[in-house]
């Protein structure tokens, strides 16, 4: 089966900058940042404009997994239009939510920075703690959207016969681990002692799933719309038109 090199060639570009923003705003400014909530807060006072860039780049990551979202309803629309569509659905919801949970981490930046001049003096203190564990929770939230979106991925990915079935099946893993990460919060907080050992191993399967998958559909879509074709070869006629 033929398949759009111009759709595959935008979903990997968007693809992999919104891996990159995300790297930078999530893991490396917040990374700077991580510990307990007094030492969050002194943290992010002191790298001044780097969290607002963090933060900034966390945002700029969600525009373009919106981006890639639509370039892959281009690309598998003509395999599949329903999965596709649930696809961007979930993507969508997903962004909705992170982008708004932005707010949560927009006002802890302010409370680290003093901002809020009309609190009492150990207003801070309190009400910290509060927007903290709201972004968190939320980050957490988003994370089931996160893993959904990958359940249709697989699927298209499995049905198109113009990608590696391999592929497939990781995409569906990483979204079997990102739903069980999602309930083990806010089910099992804390976990039982008795699952503590299992879920052990689960986290450690799960950060190999999510990087294989993240990794190997970047990898693949890049690799697929930047392929040399072959005399003849061109956007399939099914997918203009689309809507």
């Amino acid at each position: 089966m033929s398949y759009d090199y111009d759709a595959a060639r935008r979903a990997g570009l968007f693809y992999l900058a919104a891996a990159v923003f995300y790297i930078f705003g999530m893991m490396y400014v917040e990374g700077r940042v991580a510990g307990d909530d007094a030492t969050m807060l002194r943290k992010i006072a002191e790298t001044g404009g780097l969290y607002r860039l963090g933060f900034l780049g966390a945002l700029l990551g969600h525009v373009c997994l919106l981006a890639t979202a639509a370039a892959l309803y281009e690309l598998f629309y003509p395999v599949d239009a329903g999965w596709a569509r649930l696809l961007v659905i979930f993507v969508a919801a997903g962004v909705s939510i992170a982008f708004l949970n932005r707010a949560h981490q927009l006002v802890v930046e302010r409370l680290a920075a003093g901002a809020y001049a009309g609190l009492p003096e150990a207003g801070g203190e309190w009400i910290s703690p509060i927007f903290i564990d709201l972004y968190r929770d939320g980050e957490k939230l988003a994370g089931m959207f996160w893993g959904l979106w990958l359940l249709p991925a697989g699927v298209l990915v499995l049905k198109s016969g113009f990608a590696p079935r391999a592929l497939g099946f990781v995409l569906i893993a990483a979204f079997a681990f990102y739903e069980i990460t999602f309930l083990e919060y806010f089910l099992l907080d804390p976990p039982p002692a008795a699952l503590l050992a299992p879920l052990a191993v689960a986290h450690k399967a799960d950060t190999a799933a999510k990087v294989a998958a993240e990794l190997g559909f970047i990898g693949w879509l890049l690799a697929a719309g930047f392929r040399r074709r072959t005399a003849g070869s061109s956007r399939p006629r099914s997918a203009e038109g689309t809507p």
